[in-house]
């Protein structure tokens, strides 16, 4: 692969929006293009509203890490409007600290590729990268005609030390 695949970041949290930006700064797959911290940032960036209108400082990424629980749209409803508004070749994948069988099958339901819960420690943060790119490999394999995958990816805490990714 020549080029990295372009992230746009939605998380209210900033201590979590930095965490993800230092997970994925050194990867050769991923680049994050912006972070923003609610849903109608979101859309705003996807519409091209205000500053987001330049493409070239603010491209249309080609994944979102989308957080559950974020002010004025919350990532469902982020979900809902990217159904009614789909934006070619966007992988989605939420990525929040909820593991609740609801919330990931909603998430499915809304048509996101992928579910990444928020790792507990500094071990599995090494990982948000793998598994990030295992829902990308399995997107893009389904669009070349093997079925359709939704990639629900959680693991154990067992160590401490990440504020909100806890």
């Amino acid at each position: 692969m020549n080029s990295k695949y372009k992230v746009l970041v939605a998380d209210d949290s900033v201590e979590d929006q930095q965490i993800t930006q230092f997970v994925l700064r050194d990867d050769p797959h991923f680049q994050i293009s912006t972070c923003v911290s609610n849903g109608d940032q979101v859309i705003a960036y996807f519409k091209g509203w205000y500053a987001f209108a330049d493409r070239a400082r603010y491209p249309l990424p080609d994944i979102l890490l989308l957080d559950m629980d974020m002010p004025y749209r919350d990532g469902f409803e982020v979900l809902r409007w990217l159904k009614s508004h789909p934006q070619d070749n966007l992988i989605t994948v939420m990525f929040t600290s909820s593991d609740l069988e609801e919330h990931v099958a909603k998430a499915s339901s809304l048509g996101a590729n992928g579910y990444i819960v928020k790792p507990g420690t500094v071990r599995e943060l090494q990982s948000v990268p793998g598994r990030l790119l295992g829902i990308v490999n399995a997107v893009r394999h389904a669009e070349e005609g093997a079925s359709p995958l939704f990639r629900f990816e959680s693991l154990e805490a067992t160590d401490t030390g990440l504020g909100s990714f806890l």
